[in-house]
């Protein structure tokens, strides 16, 4: 009897779950198509949202049903002006939100959905939370919480009243999977004070998958003219300095990607990083000690002629499959493309073919 009963009950929390997770969204679309702030005021009062979802917040079951909640009150809220949204949600409901944001022992999902909710209603308690979460932060899942607060400070990092010093303490998180998130924030902030936070990120930080993280934001980064003289310099030292060989990966694959959206936009800049670039992997690929680098350099070496190169260029996009050598069979077939005393033999998936030295 008991069985059946809890089974009940689930069916009607997960039937409750889906509910709220559709009214979100209804109740987003349909404020959406009102533009004054007079006319969307007027329907969030008859749409009587919040008298629904209060006892839901406070629901003892399933913590899935807070969570939707949570989650379905901050769709409808977004559609919303930001003027308004303060204003549209019960004292009540706002502390019970705050406090909730502040509850390391709640359930991590309800606590990123309460933070999120929290920085639409009220940036000063939304700040709040931050500085107290970043700077006080906890063993276990309080990682997936920090990591959810870093990337929500990329969003509101102009309205924050202090989000440099927050940035700094959350440079030194002892999480990488939480520093990692900091990487994407350094592409929306200002030049003069995003320089400092790429050098910790990418050179200093001593977790590869943070560095790697931080090289990824290059392409995002390189077309800013006010950043691209620093970030050249940044990049050089990367590459004489680092050892890890994953890092070494993604920077040569950062190279290639880097050279492409240069050379397509027609950025002068182009000159001054393949130089850099054609430099320093003749270095990698001549002093490396792993093999697999050498073998990477090589292949970014190739790329960039072939970028720099319009003739080759325009053979790597039109003939994917030129001189193609994957079979034994082919490789008999074609014995002189093995033949590496004939000239440099480039090897990319889809395509190979030589390289006149």
């Amino acid at each position: 009897m008991l069985d059946r009963f809890s089974s009940r009950i689930g069916e009607q929390e997960q039937m409750l779950t889906f509910i709220l997770g559709r009214l979100g969204t209804l109740c987003n679309n349909f404020l959406n198509r009102w533009n004054l702030p007079t006319e969307q005021l007027s329907w969030w009062s008859k749409l009587q949202l919040e008298p629904v979802l209060k006892p839901l917040l406070l629901y003892e079951g399933d913590p899935r049903v807070n969570h939707a909640a949570l989650v379905c009150l901050v769709r409808a809220l977004q559609a919303l002006q930001p003027s308004l949204r303060e204003t549209g949600v019960d004292d009540a409901v706002l502390q019970h939100i705050y406090r909730v944001a502040l509850q390391v022992r709640q359930n991590v999902w309800i606590q990123t959905a309460a933070i999120e909710l929290l920085a639409l209603l009220s940036i000063s308690s939304f700040e709040q939370t931050v500085r107290q979460r970043i700077f006080n932060p906890k063993p276990g899942d309080d990682i997936f919480v920090r990591r959810k607060i870093v990337k929500l400070l990329g969003k509101y990092l102009q309205v924050l009243q202090a989000p440099s010093e927050i940035i700094q303490k959350a440079l030194s998180d002892p999480s990488p999977f939480v520093r990692q998130a900091l990487t994407e924030i350094v592409a929306k902030a200002a030049p003069d004070i995003a320089m400092p936070w790429i050098e910790q990120l990418a050179l200093i930080d001593e977790s590869p998958q943070v560095r790697a993280a931080m090289w990824l934001q290059w392409p995002n980064l390189i077309t800013k003219k006010t950043l691209q003289p620093f970030l050249l310099r940044t990049f050089q030292a990367g590459l004489q300095n680092e050892t890890d060989d994953f890092v070494l990966r993604v920077m040569c694959h950062v190279t290639e990607r880097c050279t492409n959206l240069l050379s397509s936009t027609n950025d002068p800049f182009l000159t001054q990083w393949s130089q850099m670039a054609w430099q320093n992997m003749v270095n990698l690929r001549c002093s490396a000690k792993s093999l697999r680098v050498r073998r990477w350099a090589s292949q970014t070496l190739e790329f960039i002629w072939t970028e720099l190169n319009p003739r080759a260029k325009e053979l790597r996009q039109k003939s994917p499959t030129a001189n193609r050598v994957h079979s034994s069979r082919e490789k008999q077939a074609h014995p002189q493309a093995l033949d590496c005393r004939s000239g440099s033999i480039i090897r990319r998936p889809g395509f190979s073919y030589r390289l006149p030295l």
